[in-house]
């Protein structure tokens, strides 16, 4: 949202959003749009379907609660164009051992790469006037890092069964020490909002999550202004923000009720810009004078999940927790047919928790995709002692699978 807000036409951008999907997985393409006019249009309005359902980053939920935090928040460390960390709040970071967890009696060094440490970045002001600093940070990731499992916003980006905790440097009031119970990925963008201390630190931790923080303050880029229950977002240009003044002066946030109510909107130049997750919407756009259509990739995905919780009071099928019974049902599942018909075709199939577009941390399964394969789904089942009844509509585990019984 920094680009150029004079002089511009109005056009709209419809993009396609991948959605890596796991295991039975997919990604999935949505749309979004961008409306051109000759005459500046202030403020730039972005299109959405879905409504703000908290402001309180520890509460929220919603794609659209986080954009406002994007916008209104800055983190320790954001992603370069590369998809390499970047500085953002951390000037600089580096990783070292942490002494403490190191076993003298012992040639391995069980501390190493558990010790964080971030430089906080000077000179930088909240939307208030107030100054940041490394107690904001710290006072932030201890925050995450509380016991309470009401605390789960930003897992697995920082978590008490990861992390350990965090402190301001004994010797530099600027540096602030993070230490892992156990070494981490997730840590090298630490991409949770900073939130500010003489806020929140004045309340509980459960006045914390009862916080409704309807006007937001941040160190990022936009001031929130207002919102407008289920209606639109208003944030405007933060003059002091430590990257400079974004270029768009008024930014607005405009919810919609249905795709096809946003794209007339688009359209008629009501917003500038709009996301849509239905293929058909998004296509419709194409060939509308004055709409330009792109597709980007983006880390959402749909999937398949399955229950395998052993203990009582759980009500899922034991079965589930058969290895054999979620193989086949991998192989059961037509991939390609979903990407086709239910995204329009604008999705990649994907392997696992995360994507080619952070090829550092992506699964490459090779040739073991377990692509749709009907004869491999029943011969998974008949391997495994799964039997048809008799009227051959549904398998039976066989009497000596231990996952038939749920005392096991």
């Amino acid at each position: 949202m920094m680009g150029e807000a004079t002089n511009r036409t109005r056009s709209v951008i419809a993009v396609g959003i991948v959605i890596a999907l796991l295991v039975p997985s997919l990604g999935y393409l949505g749309g979004l749009g961008i409306a051109k006019a000759q005459d500046e249009v202030p403020p730039f309005r972005i299109g959405m379907l879905q409504p703000i359902g908290s402001l309180n980053p520890f509460t929220a939920i919603e794609d659209s609660d986080y954009i406002v935090f994007n916008a209104v928040y800055d983190r320790l460390t954001t992603w370069s164009e590369g998809w390499e960390p970047k500085e953002n709040l951390a000037e600089d970071w580096r990783v070292l051992s942490w002494e403490a967890a190191d076993y003298p009696q012992t040639e391995a060094d069980e501390g190493a790469n558990r010790h964080w440490q971030y430089d906080v970045r000077d000179g930088v002001q909240w939307h208030d006037g107030q100054p940041f600093t490394a107690e904001d940070v710290n006072y932030t990731l201890n925050l995450n890092l509380n016991e309470d499992p009401r605390f789960w916003a930003f897992t697995p980006y920082i978590s008490p069964q990861i992390f350990d905790h965090a402190e301001v440097n004994k010797t530099s009031t600027s540096t602030v020490d993070l230490y892992l119970k156990v070494p981490c990925l997730q840590i090298d963008t630490m991409s949770l909002p900073i939130v500010p201390k003489h806020i929140f630190g004045e309340m509980t931790p459960d006045e914390v999550l009862d916080f409704t923080n309807d006007h937001p303050i941040g160190t990022g880029p936009f001031k929130f202004v207002e919102y407008v229950t289920g209606d639109h977002v208003t944030l405007v240009a933060n003059e002091n923000y430590t990257w400079g003044k974004p270029k768009i002066e008024t930014l607005q946030i405009v919810f919609y009720g249905s795709d096809q109510v946003m794209a007339e909107a688009l359209k008629a130049g009501d917003i500038e810009i709009a996301r849509f997750p239905r293929a058909l919407t998004y296509d419709s756009l194409k060939d509308q004078a004055n709409i330009s259509t792109a597709e980007v990739r983006a880390n959402y995905w749909s999937d398949i999940g399955f229950n395998c919780y052993p203990d009582a009071p759980s009500s899922v099928n034991p079965l589930l927790r058969d290895e054999n019974v979620r193989q086949a049902i991998h192989y059961a599942t037509n991939k390609q047919f979903l990407i086709d018909i239910v995204f329009g075709g604008y999705a990649d199939e994907g392997t696992g928790l995360t994507f080619k577009a952070t090829p550092q941390w992506w699964f490459d399964p090779g040739d073991d995709k377990f692509e749709f394969n009907l004869t491999k789904a029943n011969e998974t089942l008949d391997a495994a002692g799964y039997d048809w009844n008799n009227q051959h509509t549904v398998r039976v585990a066989g009497p000596g699978n231990p996952y038939a019984n749920p005392n096991t």
